[in-house]
């Protein structure tokens, strides 16, 4: 648990989208807000990296408190996730990955803020689409991202003759961010991930074909990140 005081400062440049100037001009460019936190998690992996047997779950939300009458951004998150890593034939691992999150504002402020949306898209969440590339736009065509992401991951982890330095997997994703739960807008991809334990740290290579990718979808066969370990 923990807490903390947060100013937020809006700079809107350019030719900001319609739904950044009607935020601004109802709630203002400058907030100051309480935080309060508290988070969760069980985690029972046989090991850090490359893990092939355990479960991580874990839980976590956040509220502001307003600290100022005028000028007090109110809003909420809560955030649910899960792993589980199982054995299922000789050195066949099977891999179950989910998380859902919802933010919405309170009191004065009747959604969550803007800048405080969800994203998805690539690795971590639905390869195939480009990075944090899901979910609403604004008036400008630009990704706004929304107050609900849910997202899941079925992968099948193959043997590798190569050594504990390499892990391939196929997998099969599912998810996006959008102002409301709905199934009717989930995307879905499949593909190949090759992750490799280097001298720099873990790299994450994927090759991904978007299932039902829609008109304005932006799709990425090949994505690369480094750092991410489960």
């Amino acid at each position: 648990m923990g807490g903390g005081v947060e100013h937020d400062s809006l700079k809107l440049g350019g030719t900001p989208a319609l739904e950044l100037l009607t935020f601004a001009n109802q709630y203002g460019k400058h907030f100051y807000q309480g935080m309060l936190n508290a988070s969760w998690s069980y985690r029972n992996f046989d090991r850090y990296l490359f893990p092939t047997r355990g479960s991580m779950l874990s839980a976590s939300s956040s509220v502001t408190v307003p600290i100022s009458a005028k000028n007090s951004l109110e809003y909420y998150k809560l955030d649910l996730s899960g792993t589980r890593y199982q054995p299922i034939y000789k050195q066949f691992i099977g891999k179950l990955n989910a998380r859902a999150g919802y933010g919405d504002g309170y009191g004065k402020f009747k959604t969550l803020p803007f800048f405080k949306n969800y994203y998805a898209g690539g690795i971590g969440t639905i390869r195939g689409y480009e990075g944090n590339s899901l979910g609403p736009k604004d008036s400008t065509n630009q990704v706004l991202g929304g107050k609900f992401i849910v997202y899941g991951t079925a992968e099948l982890i193959f043997p590798n003759p190569l050594g504990q330095t390499l892990r391939t997997g196929w997998f099969v994703d599912g998810g996006n961010v959008s102002t409301r739960a709905t199934l009717k807008d989930l995307r879905c991809s499949t593909g190949l991930e090759v992750d490799w334990k280097s001298p720099m740290g873990v790299l994450n290579f994927a090759i991904a074909k978007a299932l039902n990718a829609r008109t304005g979808d932006d799709t990425e066969v090949f994505q690369f990140t480094i750092g991410t370990t489960f």
